[in-house]
């Protein structure tokens, strides 16, 4: 007996939800060409096929979105429709060597799209043969690589600036440290006494200079990360203007500036960071002192305009040039100097100006005219329009003045795995009157600490054998240290750095290397 098809033992085929049934034919021929033609049009690349005139014969969807030319506005057109002009030779070599059979290998060039804009892509391209293997035409896929492309030029200017930078920072970390080993010898030689002020001044400055250095270094990262955290409150701006000029005062002196200071007698109230808005200031000044010569001009100006509160540093210096004033606020970007690089520095103090200033709700601008015209820099802050301030507490006391430790309450432990920095510190804190013993990692300072029964702990975090935050946990764990002060000493000093020094036991977390008159006066609060 007879079966239909349905009932015999030959699966029925039905078309796929994504094949429209009426493309698909069941001579095998039909549906292969149904099927090639619904990949081209579902392809994300551009395939588009032309005769060997560069006549445009087909275009896909993926053509319609990548050029914005539709199907049948650009079929039966020349090809160059899409192709800048001064790349239509190009076009007329490749159409030759398809003509005389030659191949052609995948390569990158631009195309334009309808709006005019331009796409870089990569380009494949295929002979089409005819039934008796005459070529007459070309299957080309074309894909965007634009953004390809702007990311690996992105890295490129990335490593250029990095490899910049770090030559940068050989020079900048250089001159301090070659001043300083010049110092050292100095003091060697047997009129050595004849030179210890000048040469105590000259490394007093050096060293300023590599922390300077380093603490820009931090803050620039601690900004791009977003882990500053601001300490606002209510402020005259002028307040903190004064302190930055004061700081900046012997710098510009040393230069020979001319410093002009012009404010308004009207209210300059905002809320901000008083240290994280001097910084600002410092660094804007340290701008014009680097790029002004001697015998030069620095203004500075507080007011307002526009209801917002104005700081503008004027000098008339070296200037900027057109090119770079756009990026004078990115990372690590100078002006032209020369080899000795004299003006100094990273690059990075604008970038840290810009930063904080977005991060009191304000805006910075550069203006220069060009080179040698000089530079201007306004920062616009918002003004606060509630009650003014209080005046400011009185500064405490300089730590010279204060009474030394107290008898009986003499002992101090300094542990450093370096030793040249503990034996320094202690020398210092024993011609302060201190009883100071050393330890230089982790077990040896508890061993000190159980036989010198010191009043305070100077301890650094990053020790061999057991680090600085094990070590605390075991002092505070152990109850014949009740009422032991624990300073952290410390180059690693982010706000993870102190949270977990304040988790394992430490009263205080102070950055290396530490200002000899803010731990003295740590240690006398701190009833030492």
């Amino acid at each position: 007996m007879s079966r239909s098809r349905d009932d015999s033992n030959e699966p029925v085929r039905r078309p796929a939800a994504s094949e429209p049934a009426a493309t698909l034919r069941q001579n095998g021929v039909g549906e292969a060409q149904a099927r090639l033609a619904a990949l081209v049009d579902s392809s994300g690349d551009a395939i588009i096929s032309q005769d060997l005139d560069g006549v445009v014969r087909t275009w896909n969807r993926a053509a319609e979105r990548m050029f914005g030319w539709a199907a049948a506005e650009v079929v039966g057109q020349p090809i160059t429709v899409i192709v800048p002009r001064h790349l239509h030779g190009e076009v007329e070599r490749v159409l030759a060597r398809i003509r005389a059979g030659e191949p052609v290998e995948a390569f990158e060039t631009v195309r334009i799209a309808r709006d005019g804009h331009e796409i870089d892509v990569s380009v494949t391209m295929s002979p089409i043969h005819d039934a008796g293997g005459q070529v007459i035409g070309i299957s080309k896929i074309s894909r965007d690589i634009t953004e390809t492309k702007r990311i690996a030029t992105a890295l490129a200017e990335s490593d250029r600036r990095k490899d910049q930078f770090l030559a940068m920072l050989a020079h900048e970390l250089r001159n301090p440290l070659a001043a300083l080993a010049n110092a050292v010898e100095l003091l060697a030689l047997p009129d050595a006494a004849s030179h210890l002020e000048s040469t105590r001044r000259m490394m007093q400055r050096q060293t300023r200079q590599l922390v300077h250095l380093v603490d820009d270094l931090m803050d620039l990262s601690r900004i791009s990360r977003g882990i500053v955290k601001l300490r606002i409150e209510t402020l005259d701006v002028r307040t903190v203007v004064d302190r930055a000029i004061d700081t900046m005062r012997p710098s510009l002196e040393s230069q020979r500036l001319l410093l002009v200071f012009r404010t308004s007698p009207e209210p300059l109230v905002a809320r901000a960071d008083p240290i994280r808005l001097e910084q600002l200031l410092v660094n804007l000044l340290g701008n014009a002192a680097k790029f002004t010569p001697p015998g030069g001009r620095v203004e500075v100006e507080v007011g307002r305009r526009n209801g917002r509160i104005l700081l503008m540093v004027r000098d008339n210096g070296v200037g900027i040039s057109r090119d770079l004033l756009p990026h004078v606020f990115d990372a690590f970007a100078q002006s032209e100097q020369a080899p000795d690089r004299s003006a100094g520095g990273l690059g990075i103090g604008l970038t840290l100006v810009k930063s904080i200033a977005a991060m009191h709700g304000g805006q910075v601008e550069a203006r220069s005219e060009g080179p040698g015209r000089g530079s201007e820099f306004i920062v616009t802050l918002p003004a606060y329009h509630g009650d003014a301030p209080a005046e400011p507490a009185p500064a405490p006391e300089d730590v010279r003045a204060q009474p030394g430790p107290r008898p009986g309450s003499r002992r101090l432990l300094v542990v450093d795995d370096n030793e040249d920095a503990a034996m320094t510190l202690s020398r210092l804190l024993e011609h302060a009157g201190y009883e100071v013993r050393q330890a230089y990692n982790g077990p040896e300072a508890l061993r000190a600490a159980a036989e010198f029964r010191p009043h305070a702990v100077l301890l650094d975090i990053g020790l061999p054998d057991l680090d600085g935050y094990e070590v605390a946990r075991r002092l505070r764990a152990d109850p014949a240290f009740e009422g032991l002060v624990i300073i952290a000493l410390s180059g690693y000093c982010q706000e993870d750095d102190r949270r977990r020094s304040r988790e394992a036991g430490f009263d205080h977390h102070v950055a290396k290397p530490v200002q000899h008159r803010e731990l003295l006066g740590l240690l006398e609060q701190a009833g030492q």
